[in-house]
């Protein structure tokens, strides 16, 4: 697997604290109203024509929907 999105997975992970989950912007945008998150920190990488934007997550919103009960 090569990449924009493996590279930037690469460089969250490795940025990432225990217990810490780091997501792009674009993730974020995808997730918005399922959780919250800081900004934390942009990248530029190598092909990309624009900064990332990096977020911490915070919590779950309160109207994200609940896992199963099963």
């Amino acid at each position: 697997m090569l990449g924009n999105e493996v590279n930037l997975a690469a460089r969250l992970s490795d940025r990432a604290k225990p217990g810490e989950i780091l997501v792009s912007d674009r993730t974020m945008m995808k997730a918005q109203g399922t959780v919250s998150g800081e900004v934390v920190d942009e990248v530029t990488l190598k092909g990309v024509s624009r900064p990332i934007k990096i977020y911490s997550l915070t919590r779950p919103t309160e109207s994200a929907p609940e896992g199963d009960a099963d």
